[in-house]
């Protein structure tokens, strides 16, 4: 591989991120953050979303009536659909204004 021809396992274990660099400091590539954060955030939503999941399958095969049971499986099925982007765009364009303009304020006082 280029990469670690190039800069070697600096490229994995290294913090500094300077692609466009002057001659003084060179070029360097350390991506060590980006991998950190990608797991630490991958092991939050997992945290989070396990216990919901297994929770609601729990509650929808074994507690609920069959008149509610079939609704919840539908809606659950219907969000699995929705690509993740989407999930992410709404909550940019729709979740961070309202946070930024009714939540804050309201926490701040």
């Amino acid at each position: 591989m280029r990469v670690l021809d190039q800069f070697g396992t600096s490229f994995f274990t290294g913090t500094t991120w300077r692609p466009n660099a002057t001659k003084r400091y060179g070029i360097e590539f350390g991506s060590l953050p980006y991998i950190y954060g990608t797991v630490v955030t991958s092991i939050i939503g997992l945290a989070l979303a396990t216990p919901l999941a297994i929770g609601t399958a729990i509650f929808v095969q074994e507690y609920a009536p069959r008149w509610l049971g079939v609704p919840i499986a539908f809606v659950v099925e219907l969000l699995v659909t929705i690509p993740s982007i989407a999930y992410g765009l709404w909550g940019l364009l729709i979740l961070v204004p309202f946070m930024r303009d009714d939540v804050q304020p309201f926490l701040q006082k």
